[in-house]
């Protein structure tokens, strides 16, 4: 495990009201998915170096997904949850089917016991049910009950409690309220996710910032760029990619220029898509082999001839953020499974963790935003992102510098706009305002039919798919 923080700040007034065309609310995610040093997770902390206005989310992560440490609803029921910026509501487990098989695949994560709460009450007609598209699925009823975050407590937040499952985990869904299926499908009114509960509940000061900014988690400028609409409507977290390089010895080569590309920025989504014509260049540069059935790429785990190259993402200009080649390969031996991929000749292979876009949407997932300090301000419709400060490893122990995000135009202390902001030109879906392109893109859809592994075995998409749900599982 590798610890991480992901911290969500909140503007503005309460978005009760909001419209699905036109928020009102402020809503700013500052999001630091970065590797660490640390083994264990550290509990909710709220930092000396905080305003009383901010609150901290001390996290820990694998390489398979980013995990929240102790969401406590009362003083026996502490979750811990997986953060999704793609959707929009909270579902936790209970003692399930699923959760209470022989091998308690819930243990660590643990589950939510209604009985141990005073303040749980049901939510008349309102069940769930979301499958994302790596095959995990959940459904079940709405409550609501008392969340507690840090020194923050929020008072009647609804979410989802999942009497079926197949995840070990809950996901806590952070974006848009205007992305709930009832706002696509029905065009109601969005009921208040987590940051619009919080920044309801706090209104009264005209700030309340869970997270914050913290300077010292980035290097270089932190640069402001429009988020993309689709239908004149914002409900992704579409930025505009121009291009890609690759450095060999200090020089660039160019993998994709003038792309104009719509990429979405999910940290539900453990890889990232990009369209076939940008992989191929960079499978190469990996020397990594690809397996058209599973449309996934792999290279040996252990391979001391593969060069350590630097992979640049180009957006609006001046922004780049650089993602070392080390943080694309994601090493699937941490599966308990046993029946790891492989190259015949008992070399392991790790996944390449870029695969090509199967759909409309270009994804920059986890793979690239550990590299990535951003910041979402869901207010203005913009995101600012610079290269963060633990891109590379060196954690050590880095003393917090937290601000607060302030109201308005100009919310995000420190950040310069782009001047010049490019339009996506590729990459938008507009031919269905109603049509969710997956609220997480995970990518890994297709017929269970069996095809050769690496090394010569019979193995399946499926397979791959449990490899990975196992290793985040595991971790």
């Amino acid at each position: 495990m590798k610890l991480s923080s992901i911290a969500a700040s909140l503007l503005g007034r309460s978005i009760a009201g909001v419209q699905a065309n036109s928020p009102r609310s402020g809503d700013a995610l500052d999001t630091r998915l970065t590797p660490s040093l640390r083994d264990e997770p550290s509990s909710i902390l709220k930092p000396k170096a905080a305003s009383q206005n901010v609150v901290s989310l001390n996290m820990w992560r694998d390489e398979i997904d980013p995990i929240a440490s102790h969401l406590r609803f009362t003083k026996r029921n502490i979750l811990q949850t997986t953060i999704d910026n793609m959707i929009t509501f909270y579902f936790v487990n209970i003692t399930s089917e699923y959760c209470g098989a022989a091998r308690r695949p819930c243990l660590r994560a643990g589950t939510y016991n209604a009985s141990r709460s005073s303040t749980h009450a049901p939510v008349e007609d309102q069940p769930f049910d979301i499958t994302y598209a790596d095959g995990t699925e959940a459904s079940g009823d709405f409550v609501t009950d008392t969340l507690a975050l840090g020194d923050a407590d929020v008072a009647d937040f609804q979410f989802g409690v999942a009497l079926r499952s197949s995840s070990a985990h809950g996901v806590l869904g952070i974006g848009y309220p205007q992305n709930q299926a009832n706002v696509i499908v029905y065009d109601e009114e969005p009921y208040e996710n987590l940051p619009a509960r919080l920044t309801s509940q706090g209104a009264h000061g005209g700030t309340v910032l869970f997270g914050g900014l913290d300077r010292a988690r980035y290097t270089g400028p932190l640069v402001t760029v429009p988020i993309q609409p689709e239908n004149d409507r914002y409900r992704r977290l579409l930025v505009t990619l121009d291009r890609l390089a690759l450095d060999d010895d200090g020089d660039d080569d160019l993998v994709a220029d003038d792309m104009a590309l719509a990429v979405l920025l999910d940290s539900g989504s453990t890889l990232s898509y990009l369209p076939e014509a940008v992989c191929q260049p960079i499978y190469a540069a990996l020397g990594a082999t690809y397996v058209d059935d599973l449309g996934l790429a792999f290279v040996p785990c252990t391979d001391p001839d593969r060069p350590d190259r630097n992979l640049t993402f180009f957006f609006d200009d001046p922004l780049s953020i650089v993602v070392p080649s080390r943080e694309l390969i994601l090493d699937l031996a941490t599966s308990s499974l046993g029946d790891v991929p492989d190259f015949g000749d008992g070399v392991d292979a790790c996944l390449v963790g870029i695969a090509p876009a199967v759909r409309r949407t270009s994804v920059l997932g986890d793979t690239f935003m550990r590299s990535a300090y951003i910041v979402f301000d869901l207010a203005n419709n913009e995101i600012s992102m610079a290269q963060s400060a633990v891109a590379d490893g060196n954690v050590a122990d880095l003393e917090s510098d937290i601000v607060e995000i302030g109201d308005g135009a100009d919310a995000i202390p420190g950040a310069m706009r782009v001047d010049n902001p490019v339009a996506a030109k590729q990459g938008l879906n507009v031919a269905d305002p109603t049509e969710d392109d997956a609220a997480t893109t995970e990518g890994f859809l297709g017929s269970a039919a069996p095809v050769r592994n690496l090394g010569g075995a019979s193995t399946t998409m499926a397979a791959v798919l449990a490899l990975v749900a196992a290793a985040a599982a595991a971790l």
